[in-house]
């Protein structure tokens, strides 16, 4: 699929996407992302794994990943054009209906909320950075301004209760569900998205009904 917002993003990036480590292209059903150790190693998963991050039910055919880091990373940048990069993009390039950035983080709960410098506001940080890299150029800035819903999405992985037995899982986990409830951390950007958390293994519903 070649859909508008990736062919401007290869002509402004000089990016060709005929490279698989770029981009991928999925139908309904659930899929994971990873955060890759190195560039031979899948980002898109299928199916679950010890390494997965982000957790996805998808109702949308022909829903388009970019592996949007990995594009700054190989586009002529300089870390004053961009000091760091969100994770993925994914669209539905089809109707427009919706358009996610994503970042990924497995971390202990301590370091996620930080007041300031905690990997939450890290996270709104990098999907900001990109936004507004894509929209110095007009006719990208007009594309993504045309999708329905527009979602920064902060997956989170919490690694502090990984190790324990199922019965301590679920007392830290009942304990701190107030304080780390997604829709708590949900807010309105200035840029028009909406920020919202995910926390493993809970699934994001990528629908084009969704309610934000």
């Amino acid at each position: 699929m070649d859909s508008e917002l990736r062919s401007l993003i290869e002509k402004c990036w000089s990016i060709d996407f005929v490279d698989a480590k770029y981009s991928t292209v999925t139908s309904r059903g659930r899929f994971y992302l990873q955060d890759p150790r190195d560039e031979e190693e899948s980002w898109f998963l299928a199916q679950e794994n010890a390494n997965a991050v982000a957790h996805f039910s998808n109702k949308i055919e022909n829903l388009e990943i970019i592996n949007i880091e990995q594009c700054v990373k190989d586009a002529p940048f300089s870390t004053e054009q961009i000091e760091s990069s969100c994770d993925f993009m994914l669209h539905d390039g089809v109707e427009k209906s919706i358009l996610i950035f994503n970042e990924l983080t497995a971390s202990e709960v301590q370091y996620v909320l930080l007041p300031t410098k905690g990997k939450l506001d890290k996270a709104k940080k990098q999907i900001q950075n990109v936004i507004k890299l894509l929209s110095k150029d007009d006719e990208v800035q007009n594309l993504i301004n045309s999708y329905e819903k527009k979602i920064a999405l902060f997956s989170w992985r919490r690694t502090e209760i990984e190790n324990l037995d199922s019965v301590s899982k679920s007392i830290t986990a009942f304990t701190s569900v107030q304080k780390i409830n997604p829709k708590r951390m949900q807010e309105k950007l200035d840029n028009g998205f909406i920020f919202s958390v995910s926390i493993y293994p809970d699934k994001f519903r990528i629908d084009r009904s969704i309610k934000l």
